[in-house]
């Protein structure tokens, strides 16, 4: 049986044929040899970070091959995080040379509705991904970023910015106190906190003009544990 071709070497030849250039002309483009075009779109051989870095260049205009190339470069955007649910959050270093397997991968998403729909996530549902620190990704492969969908927990998370929840499967019970993104069966998206009262289950914001929404019916929402948040990458 002939071994998967990695992703990786997919985007490469992907990205040629949307540059509509043959492999010699690539070669030229890139200052490599025609061989090593073709091991790395066979998956034989994986670009330098240097090779990774002008890849992303010339991805410019498509935009989650672009940032996937700069992630291989060990350069994925990565800005300041704030401090929710007790985590304590800080900034990546970008390419560290010295501590590469204390990092962990996070995917962000383009949706909050799509984490709902976690085991069956393609790159039409990502917006970019970054690397950050083992210490801030406690689940790996199940933490995810989403767009926070409104201002209901001002200041502390604002419309605009991403929050980082894990979607490892944690009772309702557990999560009281914490903000957690809530998806009702319906699919309607809250970034709330989420408490108990007389026994009922409640979703408070910290914005009065947000009304209090109560879970008459825990096992038919999903709720994730918001872990830090951050301000989107600015475009490049």
């Amino acid at each position: 049986m002939v071994p998967a071709r990695p992703e990786w070497a997919r985007r490469v030849a992907d990205l040629r044929l949307s540059l509509g250039i043959t492999r010699a002309q690539f070669a030229h483009l890139m200052a490599v040899s025609y061989p090593t075009i073709w091991r790395w779109e066979s998956g034989e051989d994986e670009p330098t970070r240097e090779n990774w870095r002008r890849l992303a260049e010339l991805a410019h205009d498509r935009g989650s091959d672009r940032d996937y190339f700069d992630l291989r470069a060990g350069s994925a955007p990565l800005t300041s995080a704030g401090a929710i649910g007790g985590v304590r959050a800080g900034v990546a270093p970008a390419n560290p040379e010295a501590d590469v397997e204390a990092l962990r991968v996070v995917t962000v998403l383009r949706q909050a509705v799509s984490i709902a729909q976690i085991r069956s996530i393609d790159e039409r549902d990502v917006a970019f991904r970054m690397r950050v620190p083992a210490s801030m990704c406690p689940n790996e492969g199940s933490v995810f970023g989403i767009p926070v969908p409104d201002g209901s927990m001002a200041p502390s998370l604002t419309s605009g910015q991403i929050a980082i929840v894990d979607a490892t499967a944690v009772k309702a019970r557990e999560l009281v106190g914490r903000t957690v993104v809530a998806i009702a069966a319906d699919g309607r998206v809250l970034i709330r906190s989420l408490r108990r009262a007389s026994g009922a289950l409640l979703l408070l914001a910290t914005q009065p003009a947000f009304d209090v929404v109560a879970v008459a019916e825990p096992s038919r929402w999903r709720f994730f544990p918001v872990l830090w948040s951050l301000s989107p990458p600015s475009s490049r």
